[in-house]
């Protein structure tokens, strides 16, 4: 009874519904009216549109107009109609755009920056014939308008005026602007009235503008002038809020091409100043003029604007406007290319370049005429004169205020105060030249600015995010993972600015890019080391910097006929590389230093027509044997015979040097050495200031016991016959005959017995037994011990546990210098457990179903559901809860996990209208190698009322109410889809509907294992070698693989997957490897494999090769080398091992991995086994590039991107890039305007990816740039 009363009820409020809305509806219609150019009707529809916009503008009680595309013009101006012009009253909405034929506002054509409104309001038609009577507006607004009062999709255009406001003005009103343009209005001066705004004047308002233009108007004319201005907008005493506005081409004879505010406090969002300027004498600001004003503008961008006067991007008088994320580019004025500070402003995270002015104050960015800026995190940067941006007068920032920069980039701004933070440093950014003020990796701006100081949006000028780690400088932050600039870039950018580098004659590309080889008289070599330094006769002045001395590579330096006063470094001597030094005509002082004398490799010297004074260090008789020396020191009126360098070579004639001094010997420590090992020590341990290479060498060795001293080398070697003491005597003499001695002990030991090492292994690693023990036993009791292998976790005195299968080694090493190494293997016998079998009480129900799990009796299970929640209690899951799910669930003993069971679709039917099942009609494979299917199903319901049903399928198919069958195109990577269905009187219903796992048209196709390449391999005659060859192939099955090879040489063997053994034969050997999976299929690669002989008679312990074993590509520039070094000459003692730059001293015996540049091809391996050392270069990349081609089909090498689906209809769009296997590729998203909205990185690319990329909402027209390093592919995107 109750359940029928309800439905009564029900009906009685629907038809009261029906009926209340039947009496709204004409009234709703009838506060809109329809415009249309030509119409003729009374407005009421678009079939009776008006044709007179103002008579439907004044329609009592119309809320909203509609006009279609057209040109419409108020009534002219005439003596009875003094001020024309279309009035819209307080309250009502202006929509234009239209087609004429829309229902709704949202199915308008769209409208964008570069494509105005179809509807344009004109003023074309009115002449002014009164300027001191007549007044017209093409637009304006009662006094007091609303937010409500709104104009959307309007262009208003051809607008004059000799008064303020010729395209439109709001006096007193705060109406709303959405999509409006302003086009080519005019608002002239006259003899009484001062023009402004030419697109639009606000007066005591605070309207807000969201994507609106204003092109090309004008405020005063060329030849005339006015004390406001604002081309296109003029604000007094107002605060509106534009977002998303552009200013292009606007013109004033007043201050403020583009806008001009007085006492106004607007915020500006993401604004762009475009080639706006002022035109006539004593006007400011080419892009922006404020006075008594303190907007806040974000992401804002000043580009070549120009001022007649002062401030080509904009003059801010008095007040505090804050600029924060925003750009000035190539804006230019006579006097001041930038910014002109009245006020107080404050700049944070902007970038301002190359503001150019001819005449008083340089290309200078910003400049304080009074008051105070304030830049933070900000970079400041001007590029060189030969690039056009300068010229003889050096920049002043500062007349009588003050500019504060804290963590900024500045470049010529020396009035700058509390430059906490600051520098001169180069910004580096990406192609200053074309606008991209991106930063490289290596800028000195990346994680250099204050992040605390920065209170803007999480977003910067690009949209990209603000902080990545310290926050950055500028209005762009970086993305990436910064890069270290050259090493040469420090001591050279010193240089630059010791040396004041702005006004050298030719400074090309200095100060700029990650590298300084493409600067200006600047050569390096193919490692990117600076090799030489040309800039004689440039304008140097200052002085030399010490840091000069870091260009360890440098061999020629000519900074001739430069103006460089001072003392030359003292430290010069540390550029040992020099061939060539011209320092003459520079106006040298000071006395020469005495390092110069370390310059041995020098074939040309100059230090001619200087100031030196002084005498001639003694250690310049190394230079006498330079060619043409006798002249290197002439014209030094105050060195010894005007710089007669030829009269010291002579007969040391004005030398410094004291009487000679017998050379100083240099203790030695005692050394040990071993009863029949051969024994070699350099004893090389005299100086001597007068004659340092001069010197003659004996030595006295008692007992000599097999050992001799070579007086050339001064090497003590041999080998020891017996145990001894020897005491060595070493004499040293200089050519003057004065001599000096040192003494020291060799003594001789007897080397002991390699111990009987063993290393026990507790067990194999299986499922339970997750780490296992390895034990040293059979050692003396003083040896030190010290395990290696893959998975050590942790050791005792003569334990290691370790977790990871493998092959495992332990060296003892007694004091004596003895040690002895055992080897073991750990096993790997996890088995993995079987999947669970699940059984449900039920598949559909409208009650609880449980579902138990068998099959894990030793185990856990894991559950895993989709499509809502559950309770899982042990073996056992319950749900209760109306739904649709699919649950699977895996074993896991110990450390081992099963694969997952088959899955269960399960369904609790609620009460009310539900999907309850989805039959299936067809599923047809319809593109094999990307996995799509068309599939055709149909949906069953629970619950339903008459009501039609809309049906939808999430991101595949949009809400439809035709009945079923559907149809969809599906990829196997989206297996599960979700079902809604929406019915009047009902709440909604969903389904997740497993179509996989109900189309088995396809069966799972076995693949054949891959290969990654095996480099070519070196080894030694008689030396152990391993190379295991799991390293190098893969399954994409996961089977396991049974490998063969042929071509091996004589006495290496393949056991299981690891070639070893020990070759017992020279030559080069071709071997074939194949892997073949347990179905048949196989893949095959070579690679060369060479063994050398071991050096005969070797002189003590040296470093005679590499075996490398991997090179795994990381990116496009950077691999992971595997490698073992070969020794020969070993004495059993530990080997330290290094390689320079790259890897610090370890006594791990290997292999080593590196992660490698291949701008870095070779590297410097170093060993030292006692006090022997061993030195050899690894070219690795010569290596890994000539290993064999791999043994499948390869893709084809060209790019090809395509986009599924353009027009987009999402939030995102899939794209499918080809034919870059193995390569990096970085995707671009970028808008009209070039500035990048997203990033993503792939480091290897595989035969075919897909990738989604998030495009955002709203309408846009964007671009999508797919770069690998050798090609780029741009494909345009439409969100309509």
């Amino acid at each position: 009874m109750a359940y029928h009363l309800y439905f009564r009820c029900l009906w009685r409020l629907m038809a009261v519904g029906l009926l209340i809305y039947s009496l709204i509806t004409p009234a709703l219609a009838q506060s809109i009216r329809w415009v249309k150019q030509g119409g003729t009707g009374d407005g009421t529809s678009w079939q009776n549109a008006s044709g007179d916009l103002q008579v439907m503008l004044d329609v009592p009680g119309v809320e909203q107009v509609w006009i279609a595309k057209g040109i419409y013009m108020p009534e002219p101006l005439s003596s009875s109609n003094l001020k024309a012009g279309f009035k819209i009253r307080n309250g009502v909405g202006v929509y234009g755009g239209f087609e004429g034929t829309e229902s709704t506002i949202a199915e308008r054509p769209p409208i964008a920056a570069d494509q105005p409104s179809s509807t344009t309001l004109s003023g074309a038609n009115s002449i002014i014939t009164d300027r001191y009577r007549q007044e017209f507006h093409v637009v304006s607004t009662t006094d007091g308008a609303t937010s409500q009062t709104r104009l959307d999709g309007l262009t208003i255009s051809d607008g004059i005026n000799y008064g303020n406001g010729a395209g439109m003005f709001i006096r007193n009103g705060s109406p709303t602007l959405i999509n409006c343009s302003f086009i080519k209005n005019k608002a002239y001066i006259g003899d009484v009235i001062q023009a402004s705004g030419g697109g639009l004047y606000i007066l005591n308002g605070s309207p807000t503008l969201t994507n609106c233009n204003f092109i090309e108007n004008v405020a005063g004319g060329a030849q005339t002038s006015a004390s406001f201005g604002g081309g296109g907008l003029a604000i007094l005493n107002g605060n509106p809020t534009l977002t998303n506005c552009n200013f292009i081409g606007n013109r004033s004879g007043g201050h403020g091409g583009g806008l001009a505010m007085q006492k106004s406090s607007s915020t500006l969002i993401n604004c762009n100043f475009i080639k706006n300027s002022t035109n006539y004498d004593g006007c400011q600001g080419g892009g922006m003029y404020t006075q008594e004003a303190s907007p806040a503008l974000t992401n804002c961008r000043f580009l070549n604007n120009d001022a007649i006067t002062i401030g080509g991007a904009m003059s801010l008088g008095l007040g505090s406007p804050t600029l924060t994320n925003c750009t000035l580019i190539g804006n230019t004025a006579w006097f001041i290319g930038g910014i002109l500070v009245h006020g107080t402003p404050t700049l944070t995270n902007c970038t301002i370049l190359a503001e150019n002015a001819p005449f008083t104050s340089g290309a200078t960015g910003i400049s304080v005429g009074s008051g105070k800026a304030t830049l933070i995190n900000c970079i400041v940067w001007r590029r060189s004169a030969e690039e056009g941006y300068e010229d003889s007068n050096p920049p002043k920032p500062v007349f009588e205020g003050s500019i504060t920069a804290r963590h900024s980039l500045i470049k010529g701004y020396p009035y700058v105060v509390d430059s906490q933070g600051s520098s001169g440093l180069s910004p580096s950014f990406v192609d200053p030249a074309n606008g991209d003020l991106r930063l490289q990796s290596c800028s000195a701006a990346i994680d250099a600015g204050e992040t605390n100081a920065y209170t803007g949006p999480d977003t910067d000028f690009a949209g990209n995010p603000r902080q990545v780690r310290t926050i950055d400088m500028g209005a762009y932050e970086f993305q990436g993972e910064p890069s270290t600039v050259s090493q040469d870039y420090a001591p050279l950018a010193a240089l630059f600015i010791a040396t004041n580098g702005d006004k050298w004659r030719r400074s090309a590309n200095w100060m700029s890019g990650c590298s300084p080889c493409n600067w200006f008289g600047v050569t390096c070599d193919n490692n990117g080391r600076v090799v030489s330094l040309d800039l004689k006769s440039n304008q140097l002045s200052g002085t030399l910097p010490a840091s000069l001395s870091e260009l360890t590579h440098l061999k020629y330096l000519d900074l001739s006929e430069n103006g460089l006063p001072g003392s030359i470094p003292t430290n010069i001597g540390s550029l040992t590389e020099l061939q060539y030094l011209n320092l003459s005509s520079s106006i040298w002082s000071g006395t020469i230093p005495e390092s110069l004398g370390a310059l041995t490799k020098l074939q040309t010297l100059n230090l001619s027509r200087n100031q030196l004074s002084g005498c001639f260090p003694a250690s310049l008789s190394a230079l006498c044997g330079i060619n043409n020396i006798n002249s290197a020191f002439s014209n030094n009126p105050a060195l010894p015979g005007g710089g007669d360098f030829g009269a010291f070579c002579a007969d040391r004639t004005g030398s410094c040097a004291p009487a000679n001094m017998p050379p100083q010997p240099t203790a030695i420590a005692s050394q040990t050495a071993t009863v029949g090992k051969a024994y070699s020590f350099s004893a090389n341990a005299f100086t001597d200031i007068e004659t340092p290479n001069s010197l003659t060498y004996s030595a006295s060795i008692d007992p000599a016991n097999g050992l001799n001293f070579d007086p050339v080398t001064q090497i003590i070697s041999g080998t020891p016959l017996a145990s001894a003491v020897s005491q060595v005597t070493l004499t040293a003499t200089d050519p003057g005959g004065l001599s000096a001695i040192t003494t020291f002990t060799i003594t001789s030991i007897t080397a002991c017995a390699p111990e009987s090492l063993s290393l026990l292994v507790s067990g194999p690693l299986n499922c339970l037994t997750t780490s296992v023990t390895l034990t040293a036993v059979g050692y003396a009791e003083s040896a030190i011990i010290s395990f290696a292998g893959p998975g050590i976790q942790s050791t005792t005195l003569n334990t290691a546990t370790v977790n990871q299968p493998g092959n495992y080694s332990v060296v003892a090493q007694t004091s004596m210098g003895c040690s002895a190494t055992a080897f073991a293997t750990v096993q790997d016998q996890k088995d993995t457990p079987p999947a669970p079998t699940l059984a449900a009480n039920a598949l559909t129900t409208n009650q609880p179903i449980s579902v138990t799990a068998s099959g894990c009796p030793d185990g856990t299970i894991n559950w895993t559901l989709s499509g809502g929640n559950g309770l899982a209690n042990g073996s056992v899951y319950s749900i209760t809860q109306p739904g649709n799910y699919t649950l699977s669930a895996t074993c896991r003993v110990g450390s081992c996990s099963s694969e997952a069971s088959a899955a269960l679709s399960l369904q609790i039917i609620p009460s009310g209208f539900a999907i309850t099942e989805v039959l299936m009609v067809s599923c047809q494979l319809i593109d094999d190698t990307k996995g799509g299917y068309q599939v055709q199903f149909t949906p069953q319901y629970a619950g339903q009322n008459a009501n039609p049903i809309s049906f939808s399928v999430v991101n595949e198919l949009s809400p439809t109410m035709a009945p079923a069958p559907y149809t969809l195109k599906l990829y196997t990577d989206n297996p599960i889809i979700t079902l809604i269905a929406n019915q009047a009187g009902n709440d909604e219903a969903r389904f997740s509907y497993n179509w996989r796992a109900f189309c088995q048209t396809d069966t799972p196709e076995n693949n054949p294992p891959t290969t990654s390449g095996i480099p070519n391999q070196t080894a030694l005659y008689n030396q152990a070698y391993q190379l295991d060859l799991a390293s190098y192939f893969s399954d994409p099955d996961q089977q396991s693989l049974t490998f063969t090879a042929t071509g091996l040489p004589t006495g290496l063997g393949l056991n299981g997957s690891l070639i070893s053994g020990v070759p017992s034969a020279t030559g080069v050997s071709m071997v074939s490897i194949t892997a073949l999976d347990p179905d048949g299929l196989s893949v095959q690669t070579s690679f060369q494999l060479t063994v050398n002989s071991s050096p005969t008679n070797p002189s003590g312990f040296t470093l005679v090769g590499v075996s490398t074993a991997t090179c795994e590509i990381l990116s496009a520039t950077q691999q992971r080398v595997t490698f073992t070094p070969l020794y020969e000459g070993l004495s059993g003692d530990p080997i330290s091992f290094s390689v320079v730059n790259e890897m610090m001293a370890t006594t791990n015996p290997g292999p080593y991995s590196l992660n490698l540049y291949t701008d870095n091809p070779s590297v410097t391996l170093n060993a030292r086994q006692l006090s022997a050392v061993a030195t050899f270069t690894y070219n690795w990349l010569a290596v890994c590039t000539s290993r064999t081609r791999l043994g499948v089909p390869e893709a084809g090498t060209d790019l090809k991107v395509k986009v599924l689906g353009n027009p987009i209809e999402g939030k995102s769009v899939d794209v499918e890039i080809s034919g870059v296997r193995g390569q990096a590729v970085e995707l671009s998203l970028l808008d009209l305007q070039g500035r990048v909205l997203h990033q993503q990185h792939l480091n290897e690319a595989s035969n075919l990816e897909r990738v989604s990329v998030p495009i955002g909402t709203g309408k846009s027209v964007l671009f999508l740039q797919v770069n690998t390093a050798t090609e780029r592919q741009q494909v345009k995107l439409l969100k309509p």
